[in-house]
């Protein structure tokens, strides 16, 4: 046998050996299942032994929880707790927001960003006579596997976490009569509350907020829906596919935090991907969208 074939037989069972055994973590990421985002309180959330809990509620909790966390036996404690907390915060209220965070969804607290707009439709709700509670869907934990997961939902809009989602909205507005739930998200955030959103086209109890939809996003956008592409200041790239300003504005400037101008992940530039409370039409429609929707004579 001579050396030059040798060494390609060689190269070649390295090649087939690596590949058997990065079968199984092929079969892992695009089969297994998906842990049930997590609910952090943006305000000061009850305890446990603060809870009085309707025993039906809690049986409904149980059992809402065991469908969603069927191979994840440890997390289902913490989620039934963070859903009759959830329960109990929103029950004496007019509006339960619930915020979708952009990127993997993993941040626990609002920003000065997107936050300033979740603060301002609460302030709106407030102005016109309604209570307000503000929970934060996670709908991702830390870890990279978590975040490769992540990305396997977003490329396909959420096939799998929407339906957790719409599972915990359904449970809210079934327990708590009259509450009505706004799902506010951007950016991927806002994809993934449009895919809720339209799985729960039929509960009119549920209204959403969108802003910043990237352009690779293509859907309808469902009755009881705000969709905000544009902050009036700055046109968003991300949002009408103005992809060579994208990259434009990534090649002649360094990578910065939380670029003033608009950013994806953090640190790469996307100009007039960025929405406020300070941006004059981002708080124009949104607060005409409210009043239209639940204004008091």
């Amino acid at each position: 046998m001579s050396r030059r074939l040798s060494k390609s037989l060689t190269i070649l069972a390295i090649l087939v050996s690596i590949t058997v055994l990065s079968l199984p973590a092929l079969f892992l990421f695009m089969f297994s299942s998906y842990p049930v985002g997590h609910l952090s309180f943006l305000e000061e959330a009850p305890t446990l032994d603060e809870l009085s809990v309707p025993q039906q509620v809690v049986e409904d909790a149980e059992k809402l929880v065991q469908e969603l966390a069927a191979n994840y036996v440890v997390q289902r404690e913490e989620l039934i707790a963070e859903l009759l907390a959830a329960y109990s915060v929103a029950r004496d209220k007019d509006f339960l927001i619930l915020c979708n965070p952009g990127g993997f969804g993993r941040k626990e607290k609002l920003d000065d960003e997107w936050g300033s707009v979740i603060s301002g439709i609460k302030s709106i709700l407030e102005e016109m006579g309604y209570s307000v509670a503000l929970v934060q869907y996670v709908r991702t934990p830390e870890g990279a596997w978590h975040y490769l997961k992540e990305f396997r939902e977003m490329i396909s809009n959420y096939p799998k976490k929407a339906k957790m989602l719409k599972a915990e909205v359904e449970f809210f507005t079934k327990h708590i009569d009259g509450l009505k739930v706004v799902l506010a998200g951007n950016s991927d955030g806002g994809v993934y509350t449009n895919e809720v959103t339209q799985l729960l086209a039929n509960n009119s109890r549920v209204y959403s907020i969108i802003c910043g939809l990237p352009f690779y996003y293509r859907s309808s956008v469902p009755e009881r829906a705000l969709v905000i592409n544009d902050n009036g200041v700055i046109p968003d790239v991300l949002a009408s596919g103005n992809v060579a300003s994208l990259i434009w504005a990534n090649v002649t400037h360094l990578p910065t935090h939380r670029a003033p101008e608009g950013h994806v992940l953090l640190y790469f530039r996307a100009p007039g991907h960025i929405y406020t409370w300070d941006h004059a039409r981002v708080r124009t429609e949104i607060t005409s969208f409210l009043k239209t929707n639940f204004g008091r004579d």
